[in-house]
This record gives structure tokens, sequence and C-alpha cells, in this order.
């Protein structure tokens, strides 16, 4: 598994002819196409396709069918179990939908048989990069949503608008998009395209820090990063601004229990034992001679139960040897207690595979979460004060924290 940088993403959409005159293609995206949804169909696809054959074929239901999936998607999207025999026309559209955007753009192959479409995962890195982080998809979906509409000949309208935003632009350019969308494609109302052109604009508002769309009309406000989301709140703001007044411990203990956290920590962990095994040859980050056992472990640095807002943050986490995790990094091997000593060494050795990612130019881990987890976890602002990239004067501060 490769971890790649949004260049590489640039360069694989704009490789691309994504003209709908010449497709005729209305899929290319859809109403259930938002950064969440994307990032999670593409992890819940890796899963399905991970222990099996390159080239296996699999359709929308074997997707949701997959047990990995139901553990997951219920929960977080508020949906009955995909294994609920009833729960058909509640993930019909969940799942195609995404997947028809990533056959579009060339993620996958689609192979069209009977009433199924039948699915390959074409290009593994891209797949990967969507299912990391939900950034990753909004960066996608900007990238991807202009070079259509490029292809395509209609960008000129939205381009008016983003220069000059008004209520006039703003109609132009929705009913530009609807009319195209029934000249050259298969949809004759206008409802449908209506529906998905807030798909389509949103996230390239977002990304020009400029207006869209709220309600079908031209939205009051900038848009924000919660309205291109699917169904979810953001489950750090749960656990964010602490009162003064009580421990870190009663806040969290206070705090009810997000079911996305529980995902995103998983996922997390998986990520990161997979760039390790990749990128590591499967060795602990904590190098010690004595200890010459895979690390099978990933370890929170600082804990999930203390820090949930951080609990999914690949910068939070360490490959350890069970030795290392049991023997060291807890004290007694108490998994509830944590080491501080071992704690300053797991940070300055996460510090070094971070900084080695950035030279390899692979796009696993990023500088400002490192400094967002040290800043949270140390519970000092400076973090967030250093340079891009000046790794020197984050060591720097970490032996500044714990000779304090």
């Amino acid at each position: 598994m490769r971890f790649i940088d949004q260049n590489e993403v640039k360069n694989f959409i704009m490789s691309h002819n994504y003209d709908i005159r010449l497709s005729g293609n209305a899929r290319w995206i859809d109403q259930k196409c938002t950064p969440d949804v994307l990032t999670i169909i593409a992890d819940c696809v890796l899963e399905y396709v991970y222990d099996k054959e390159n080239d296996v074929e699999f359709t929308s239901r074997d997707i949701w069918n997959n047990p990995y999936t139901d553990l997951h998607i219920s929960s977080m999207f508020k949906k009955p179990s995909v294994m609920n025999g009833k729960a058909g026309n509640e993930y019909d559209k969940f799942f195609s939908q995404p997947l028809e955007l990533f056959a579009y753009s060339g993620i996958l192959t689609k192979n069209k048989r009977g009433r199924y479409n039948y699915y390959k995962v074409f290009n593994k890195d891209i797949l990967t990069f969507l299912a990391l982080r939900e950034i990753n998809s909004l960066t996608f979906l900007n990238i991807y949503c202009e070079k259509v509409l490029r292809d395509s000949g209609l960008f000129k309208v939205f381009e008016d608008f983003f220069e000059n935003t008004n209520k006039d632009t703003f109609s132009k350019m929705k009913n530009s998009f609807v009319q195209f969308t029934i000249e050259n494609t298969p949809i004759t109302k206008p409802t449908e395209p209506r529906r998905i052109f807030t798909k389509v604009i949103n996230p390239m508002a977002f990304t020009r820090n400029k207006k869209g769309t709220e309600k079908g009309l031209l939205s009051k406000n900038l848009i924000g990063f919660d309205m291109l989301m699917y169904n979810r709140e953001n489950f750090r703001d749960m656990y964010s601004s602490k009162p003064k007044e009580i421990t870190r411990s009663e806040h969290v203990v206070n705090r009810p229990q997000n079911p996305y956290n529980a995902y995103a920590v998983a996922k997390a962990i998986k990520m990161v034992k997979f760039y390790n095994n990749d990128y590591n040859f499967g060795k602990s980050e904590v190098e010690q001679y004595s200890h010459d056992e895979n690390a099978t472990h990933i370890h929170h640095i600082f804990t999930r139960e203390s820090y949930p807002e951080i609990s999914d943050y690949f910068e939070n986490l360490i490959a350890l040897t069970p030795t290392q995790h049991y023997n060291y990094a807890h004290v007694n091997g108490n998994t509830q207690i944590i080491s501080k000593d071992f704690q300053y060494i797991c940070i300055l050795s996460k510090i070094g595979t971070i900084k080695k990612s950035y030279e390899m130019h692979n796009g696993l881990y990023e500088f400002h979460k490192m400094c967002f987890v040290l800043k949270t976890g140390l519970e000092n602002d400076k973090y967030l004060d250093v340079p891009y990239l000046d790794f020197d004067q984050v060591v720097n501060y970490v032996n500044i924290d714990f000779n304090n």
C-alpha cells in the first residue's frame, strides 16, 4: 500500500478526459458523494479487497454486506444494520453513488452485466488517499469537480461566480448547470440536477473560501466544512473547551461517546500499521537493539481515554513491539498508566518518523497535525507557532517540556 500526496492525485485527475458531452454520464457525482461518505466507502472497498486477488470484482452489495461495513456504517450514520434485509433502499444510493464517482474518475473500472455493475480497483493509491481522511476526499472533490467542468466546457460560469459572487451570477451558474445536465445526460427534469449541483459547487466554494449554496439559494455565509458532510457531528468538538475548574479526566468522562470515534481510531491504527509495515519493514519506531521483534502493536502516545480529540491522529500513534508496549510504554503492564520516560522517547521517535515521511514525500503524516497533537497532549500552545517543517524547534520544545 502506497501513501501519496495531493500532487499525485492532481496528476491522476489531469490525465483523464471527463467531458460529459462525450460520456453522457450523469453519475459522475451525486447527492451522497460528500467527503465523509467518500472516505468511508473508499475504506470499506479497501477492506473488502485487502486479502483478495488484485483483480477481484465486487458489486455495491458486496461492499455493504461485508461485516467490516456493518460494524461501522449503521452506528455512524444512524441507519439500520446493513445486514437487515429491509435496509436495501437505505443503502443502495449510499454505496452505489460513491462507487459510480470512483468509476467515472478512473479509480475503479466498471462492467455492467445484467442488472448489476461490477467493479475492480484500478488505482489503489488514490483509493487509499481518499480512505485516510475526509480532508483528502475534499481535496479530491475540489480538483475533480473543476476538471470535469473544464473538460465539459462549463467552468466559465463557475469561474464568473467565484470572481463576482452575487445572486445574478449564482442564478446563471445554477441554471447553466441544470440545463447542461438535461441536454447532455439521460436526466430530463430539473429537480435532480439541482440537488446534485450542491455537491459540485460547495466543495469548490469551501476550498476558495467563498459562498456557495444552501437550501437551493445563494448561501448567506461562507461555506463551512460541516456543511459539506453527510450526517455527522464532529466528535472532536464534544471534547473541546474544557472548563479550567475540572480535570481533563472529569471532562472526558462526562462527555457522551460518539460512534465515529471508535471507527476513526480503528482505521487510524490500521493505517499506521500498514505504513510501518511498508516503510519501516514492520520494525519498531523506537529502535532498541535488545528488541528484534516485529512491531505488531500500535500504541497511543497520549492515551485515547484522556485525549479522545487526538485519538485518531496518525501522529499520536506509534508502532511498538509487544515487549515495548506492555513493559515500557505502560507502567507494570497497566494500559491505563503511561510511563512518562518512555512517552518522551516515543514522542522523539515519532517526530523522527514524520520527518522521514516528508523526506520520502509520502502522504500519511502532516506536520501541523503533529504540532496539534503535541499542543494537546503536552498542553502547551507554543507548538502551534512552530514554523512549517522546523522539526528541530519542535524537538527543542519537547525537551524543555519534559525537563520541566
